[in-house]
This record gives C-alpha cells, structure tokens and sequence, in this order.
C-alpha cells in the first residue's frame, strides 16, 4: 500500500481535487476522521495528518465539536510581479469573471488627482467591479484612468476580459511598474454587499499607482477577502538585488 508518507500525500490530494472539482463545495461539512479512514483504507492518523496540512493552507477549517467544513479558495497575491487578476487566475487554473457596478466617465477629486498627477476635476474613467473565481465574490476593485488617455474606453466588455491586456493593446501602455500599499482593515458595508462576507472580518485592502513610462497611468483600490487571499513577496539581500539590477 505504499509509505504513510505517500498515504497521506494521496488523501490529501483527493480532498484537494474534490474541493477543486466541486465534489466538496464552499461550506460543506466533510465525513468524519474515522469514515475518512474507512474510505481511503488508511490508518485515522494518515487522515488527521492530511486534514491538518489543508487546514494550514486555508482550505478547510476544523471547528471543536462541529467538524471539518470547507473554506472553499485559497488565492495568492503576488504584488512582486505586475499582471492582470484576470490572467493570474487563469494561469492558476480557475476561471475569473467580473460583475461590472460602474464604468463611466466620473470628475477626479483631490485624492485622485494627486496620485495621477492631474487637476481637480478632470475626467477619469471609472471602472468599479467584483471579481469572481469559479463563481465565488473574491475581489471588490476600483479603477480610475485618465479619460485622455483612453478615448472610447466606454464602448469595450471588460467582463469577461482584462483591461491590463486592453491597455496595452489598443492604447499601447505597458505598465513596467506599480507603488502599492497595503494594510488589513475589517469589512465594511460595502464589503458585506459585494463580497457575500460577513461585517467585521479581515480585508486585505490595496492601494495602488501603476506607471507607463515614469507617468502615473492608473490608480487602483482593490478590497481582498482576508480568507481567500494570501500576500506573497519575494525579498532578495542587497547583494542579490545588486545582481538582478
């Protein structure tokens, strides 16, 4: 029957392809430890080691009395790297879409205009939407964009597309850099709204200015689930960073 060490790594992986495949949905409650070792015809400790393992990786999460229940996603965040969330999360495996809330040409207040270094009350384009993974709310974004810069912006379908690769493929911007900031903050109302999330949890709130050519091109707000997304940053030594330079 193998090695306890490749048991576990089969339990483990079935569970993960059946929480993937849907077989285990957000929220349902998995079989019991013991029916679990029935199953798979392995010892109680093989499952209990598997389930600790999904558990740390924020796919299940056990309840004392209750059970083991299903988190449901578990994205990560890569800010190191500029690409689009439509094309993360089809690289990853998932399929993404977006429900749009606005799109409209709106007036640049202050704060906008200081971080796109325009004047107060310029036109920008507003894009505000909520991503989707496999049907499930993750992400409550805003865009902003000045409307100089994207003339007939208004007229593409930005649902089910993304607007990094629209950039620069019909407007010819490549954004080669971004400064974001990043803080967690507790879900407000808005949150709850769009995000079928429950007020007072963790968001992972990012605010962000992205740059064609040393010019600010778009200034984004991006409210992440704190339970479906995880932040990860590649750091290098100085001497390292001084070699890839």
């Amino acid at each position: 029957m193998g090695s306890n060490k490749s048991l576990y790594y089969l339990v483990r992986e079935d569970i993960r392809k059946k929480i993937n495949n849907k077989i285990y949905k957000t929220n349902d409650k998995l079989p019991s430890e013991d029916n679990l070792a029935k199953d798979y015809n392995v010892s109680k400790l093989t499952v209990r080691n598997a389930l600790t393992t999904l558990v740390n990786e924020g796919l299940i999460t056990r309840y004392q009395g209750r059970g083991t229940f299903v988190t449901g996603l578990s994205l990560e965040n890569k800010p190191a790297r500029i690409a689009s969330f439509f094309i993360e999360m089809q690289r990853d495996g998932y399929k993404p879409t977006s429900i749009i809330l606005e799109f409209k040409i709106s007036k640049s207040n202050n704060s906008i205009s200081r971080h796109l270094g325009i004047r107060d009350n310029d036109p920008v384009v507003k894009l505000k939407r909520i991503r989707l993974i496999d049907g499930e709310p993750v992400l409550l974004q805003e865009n902003y964009i000045p409307e100089n810069l994207c003339p007939g912006i208004l007229n593409e379908n930005l649902e089910s597309s993304a607007l990094t690769e629209l950039l620069e493929s019909k407007y010819r911007f490549k954004q080669n850099y971004a400064i974001e900031k990043m803080k967690a903050i507790v879900a407000d109302n808005e949150s709850v709204k769009f995000l079928n999330y429950k007020k007072g949890l963790p968001i992972l709130y990012v605010e962000g200015v992205y740059y064609h050519d040393d010019k600010p091109l778009q200034l984004v707000y991006k409210k992440f689930r704190g339970d479906r997304y995880t932040y990860v940053a590649s750091l290098f030594s100085k001497a390292q960073d001084n070699i890839k330079s």
